[in-house]
């Protein structure tokens, strides 16, 4: 079960301070200058409860920190999250195969085809 976001910002003291930084992160295009991918993910999600319709980042992060962003991002969002890793510049390991990241871009690209 997802958590929900708005009771989550409603219980911290400063709720209408966070509100209103919620708000502005939301209202322009802006670059998280935080570092632990849990509390990324959380700005994201409220972002995406503010706005009330699909939005986009660009997370260009290590490997690791995207791992735990992606789950975090899962985590307050669910299903509806899609990944478009940078596949080309992965290397494959055995020729003819498919890279993972690959395979995640076609799915994510997909289900976006499947939406407009």
């Amino acid at each position: 079960m997802k958590p929900n976001i708005n009771k989550i910002i409603d219980t911290i003291s400063g709720a209408d301070e966070l509100k209103s930084s919620v708000r502005s992160f939301c209202a322009e295009n802006t670059k998280i200058k935080i570092q632990p991918p849990s509390l990324q993910a959380f700005f994201v999600a409220a972002c995406f409860n503010h706005l009330r319709r699909p939005i986009g980042i660009v997370a260009d992060v290590s490997s690791k920190h995207l791992k735990s962003l992606k789950e975090d991002l899962s985590s307050f969002l669910g299903d509806g999250v899609g990944f478009l890793p940078d596949y080309k510049n992965e290397g494959v390991a055995v020729s003819g195969f498919v890279s993972k990241s690959k395979q995640t871009f076609d799915r994510t690209y997909n289900q976006l085809r499947k939406k407009q």
